[in-house]
């Protein structure tokens, strides 16, 4: 016999999910708009934009959902285990302006690709972490030549992250977009190698789609 009810997705719980919302607001600004995900296949991801304040001319979205999973990470990275970094979330900065209400895909795509980073390490048995790379194999859109994606912590003290119920704690990635060829210069060389390169004025920034490429010869 067939079931009719489906898995529910996972979530955290209600306790979990006040702290998030919390050091959400402490640490990276207060939000007053959801934006819920209607289908949750596996986990519910949704997704919050924190507007432009004064000191902070961005916009900065972040996943609220992602670490509800606890990803599976190798024992040797002994300082993720010892600290119990089990989980994630990840957040992009935009420049204030951006339309976060529209769904032409020239607007939409930090979206999409934050809801498809933050189900990776559930689909893919694995984890995310500091300085790792995703390659989505072709631009994000038309409109931009990102084709993948650099992990650097969005607050650089990693003794600050979300402390859940259970005791593991939260931590945050800035997403960073890459062109195919900074891309390449990591996978023959390494994640080091590549933030090297790329340099604080682009890893701490928000989001240019028309930033230089940093391994562009011509």
């Amino acid at each position: 016999m067939i079931s009719l009810f489906k898995k529910k997705p996972l979530v955290y719980r209600k306790e979990d999910m006040r702290r998030v919302e919390d050091y959400i607001s402490r640490h990276l600004g207060n939000f007053d708009e959801v934006f819920h995900e209607l289908v949750s296949p596996d986990i519910h991801i949704d997704i919050v934009p924190i507007p432009p304040a004064p000191g902070r001319d961005y916009l900065t979205l972040v996943t609220m959902g992602m670490g509800a999973y606890r990803m599976h990470i190798p024992p040797q990275f002994a300082n993720y285990v010892k600290n119990k970094y089990y989980r994630a979330e990840l957040a992009i900065r935009l420049p204030g302006n951006w339309d976060t209400h529209s769904r032409d895909d020239s607007w939409f795509w930090p979206f999409r690709v934050l809801y498809s980073l933050a189900r990776l390490p559930l689909t893919e048995n694995s984890w995310l972490g500091l300085a790792h790379t995703v390659d989505f194999g072709s631009t994000v859109t038309d409109q931009v030549g990102f084709s993948g994606f650099l992990f650097d912590f969005l607050i650089h003290d990693d003794s600050l992250p979300v402390r859940l119920t259970d005791g593991d704690g939260v931590l945050i990635y800035n997403v960073v977009p890459i062109y195919p060829e900074e891309m390449a210069l990591k996978v023959a060389t390494n994640a080091q190698t590549l933030m090297e390169r790329l340099g604080p004025d682009i890893l701490s920034a928000l989001v240019d789609i028309h930033r230089v490429n940093r391994c562009r010869t011509d």
